[in-house]
């Protein structure tokens, strides 16, 4: 292929569960983007925290010349909590430069009450937006994730159809009908640099140009 011009791109997703990462061994393993994990609001406490890795892993993945975006878990209840949350990224983000989006993330806790549990497929629809939009209105590329059951039946897809979408689903081929930027294909990834299993996507456009 020429450099580019590229149908496709290979992005991890990273966070303090990784460890140490050797990125400049991730780069030249094919890797094209990271998405580094941000932080999160506690599932039950409703704080939010930076992930420990965070700040390192944006600063040395980018010395070793790879795009990145970051993801954010929300447990967000209220379209307020969703604001301070998008603040808190931005917050974080004011000292580096990134080139891929911003994902937010509403991640179903198994086995366990969740804040969000108590949500409507409305509240969701709302809290998304108003996250993604404080996010839009600042400058980044900014997309929410989720798999197929998320997407169908936690948020009204036609009220966020305008923004992008990332499809996390484990499987050869994907079949969410919808269109989708970037691809979560697996869970348990290897990549050099990067001990243990890591997840892996693909993005289908270039978003250092978008």
């Amino acid at each position: 292929y020429v450099e580019g011009n590229k149908e496709s791109y290979l992005g991890i997703d990273i966070s303090k569960y990784q460890g140490y990462i050797d990125f400049n061994e991730v780069k030249k393993d094919g890797v094209d983007f990271v998405i580094i994990k941000l932080g999160s609001r506690g599932y039950s406490t409703g704080q939010l925290t930076l992930d420990d890795y965070f700040q390192d892993n944006i600063k040395r993945a980018t010395d070793a010349g790879l795009e990145v975006g970051v993801s954010f878990s929300s447990q967000a209840i209220t379209v307020d909590e969703a604001k301070e949350e998008a603040a808190f990224v931005l917050q974080y983000l004011q000292d580096y430069d990134i080139s891929y989006p911003v994902i937010f993330e509403m991640e179903h806790i198994v086995n366990d009450t969740a804040r969000i549990d108590v949500l409507t497929k409305e509240d969701k629809t709302q809290i998304t937006k108003a996250f993604i939009d404080d996010i839009e209105t600042a400058g980044y590329n900014v997309m929410f994730s989720g798999d197929k059951a998320w997407l169908f039946a936690d948020i009204n897809y036609a009220a966020l159809s305008a923004y992008d979408v990332r499809l996390e689903q484990s499987e050869d081929l994907p079949d969410y009908p919808y269109r989708f930027y970037m691809w979560q294909y697996t869970q348990k990834g290897t990549v050099d640099g990067v001990s243990g299993e890591v997840p892996l996507n693909i993005c289908f456009i270039d978003y250092t140009i978008k």
